[in-house]
């Protein structure tokens, strides 16, 4: 069974972001693949990319990185999301 590759257009299309993420997920690996120097994207790995994905959009889960709590030095108060 041949599966439908699309462009890094299409791509961005299919999962309403911009093309400069779809570039941006190819060169960290999380998506496309090379193929006579042109990058395609199936549908099958944008559908697992998108399921990875927050329920309101944003970085997928995998790719969120810990918030950092710091006190200023004046007030002493904590700053930061809990």
């Amino acid at each position: 069974m041949d599966e439908e590759l699309i462009s890094g257009a299409q791509a961005a299309e299919y999962l309403g972001v911009s093309r400069a993420r779809i570039y941006a997920l190819t060169r960290a690996g999380k998506i496309g693949r090379q193929i006579g120097g042109y990058w395609l994207y199936s549908r099958a790995e944008l559908d697992a990319w998108k399921a990875k994905r927050s329920p309101k959009g944003g970085r997928p889960k995998d790719e969120l990185k810990p918030t950092m709590k710091y006190q200023t030095p004046s007030s002493g108060a904590v700053l930061g999301s809990s």
